[in-house]
């Protein structure tokens, strides 16, 4: 019974926080994710780190294209997940520029991963987290399939992380489990706020 709230609590606030993320105006929508990708630019582990893995934006994820190309300008090492759907695994690849990209699983934009094999978890130094919503403890609400527990699980040493969002998506406290991992930081286009 308890686990059964726990999921309807979860979708109820997935349904939530997506309608507000849909409805958010491409003005706004630019704006933010402008602001919120300079904050990224001079963050101090951005700044330092050589193996940085990114997101490409979906949907209306907060956009953070210029930070991607910023890090190839940079020669940094610029890492995209892969999903595998059958072993529920996220895996990082290197990508050079947007032609390594495609469209894969879930319809997102993945790294073309023929003839090339995983980059070493232990020498990714930050990690850039998309979410749907995000609590002020550093807890993420994803789309609900764990790929994101699930990578920082493997992980010996955590990465620094950082979770992306629009001020909008932070509220006071998320549903969590034992399982759940928080994130190092939360940038907004108004905030950042340290968690760990």
């Amino acid at each position: 019974m308890e686990n059964d709230r726990y999921q309807k609590s979860k979708s109820e606030l997935r349904e939530k926080y997506l309608a507000l993320r849909n409805k958010l105006n491409a003005k706004d929508e630019v704006e933010a994710s402008r602001i919120i990708s300079q904050r990224i630019l001079s963050h101090p582990q951005f700044i330092k780190a050589k193996h940085v893995m990114l997101y490409i934006p979906f949907q209306k994820e907060v956009n953070i294209r210029p930070v991607i190309e910023e890090a190839w300008k940079e020669r940094k090492n610029v890492l995209v997940s892969k999903t595998d759907i059958r072993t529920k695994r996220m895996e990082p690849y290197l990508v050079a520029d947007w032609n390594d990209i495609e469209r894969g699983n879930f319809d997102l934009y993945e790294p073309k991963t023929s003839a090339k094999t995983p980059f070493p978890l232990g020498k990714i130094e930050l990690v850039l987290v998309p979410g749907i919503a995000f609590d002020l403890k550093g807890h993420r609400l994803g789309f609900g399939a764990g790929f994101y527990d699930r990578f920082f699980d493997r992980f010996n040493t955590l990465p620094f992380s950082l979770g992306i969002a629009y001020d909008f998506q932070l509220i006071d406290s998320l549903p969590t489990e034992q399982h759940d991992y928080s994130l190092t930081e939360l940038i907004t286009e108004k905030r950042m706020i340290s968690v760990i």
